[in-house]
């Protein structure tokens, strides 16, 4: 499974929560709904401030070669997040082999 579907569900998580709060699909609905918004969804909590924009946690990955069958994986080299640890040290320079 590729990391990023956890953004792209968290997406999902996010519309489908504003709508069912607005009890409807109009826009401005929608849009009333997702001003309000406090989730805790797949991939953090999400709460909008005033010009929509929400923080996230922010931790870096590396894609490394493996010999496991799906070949690549892309473990965390980077995070200051008790929830989010390092699982792996950060290679430079990349061996490109």
């Amino acid at each position: 499974m590729h990391q990023n579907v956890g953004m792209g569900y968290q997406a999902v998580q996010i519309m489908i929560d504003a709508i069912e709060r607005a009890g409807s699909l109009d826009a401005d609905k929608v849009n009333q709904a997702l001003k309000k918004t406090d989730l805790m969804t797949i991939y953090h909590r999400v709460v909008y401030d005033d010009e929509n924009f929400s923080r996230h946690p922010v931790s870096f990955g590396q894609w490394i070669k493996t010999d496991k069958p799906y070949k690549w994986e892309n473990p965390v080299v980077i995070s200051q997040h008790k929830f989010l640890p390092a699982t792996a040290k950060l290679l430079f320079p990349i061996p490109y082999n």
